[in-house]
């Protein structure tokens, strides 16, 4: 499972990058930030998808059952996102920054976990 976790990192970096391409590029046009994000967002959420299903977790699931099941991975991570950073920052007045770095660890966890025992499980 080490060698998994070190490719579902390396796919999050990946796609991490494809975002951060795709939404300066966007904003330099310049478009609004918050509609470059949505666009930005949907290619890098394809990326990550593909490199998961066949490099990470060389899943054998429905392609198209995975990837919804992949999305709803991603719309829970977001949710667990705002969770902490309302928590962190308006609640207990932690620096933004440093919530920033424990909501993103905590959605790491959690979105590794859900989709490898859901979103591609092993076997299918």
């Amino acid at each position: 499972m080490t060698g998994e976790f070190a490719r579902y990192a390396a796919v999050g970096a990946i796609g991490t990058a494809v975002y951060l391409m795709l939404f300066f590029a966007l904003v330099s046009l310049p478009m609004d930030a918050v509609g470059a994000s949505v666009l930005a967002f949907v290619p890098a959420l394809v990326v990550q998808f593909l490199l998961n299903y066949h490099w990470t977790f060389r899943s054998r699931s429905e392609k198209l059952s995975a990837f919804r099941r992949f999305a709803g991975v991603s719309a829970t991570g977001l949710g667990l996102n705002v969770l902490v950073m309302h928590a962190g920052v308006n609640m207990a007045g932690i620096e933004p920054r440093y919530v920033a770095i424990l909501a993103l660890l905590a959605v790491t966890v959690n979105n590794y976990t859900l989709n490898r025992i859901w979103s591609f499980r092993p076997g299918k």
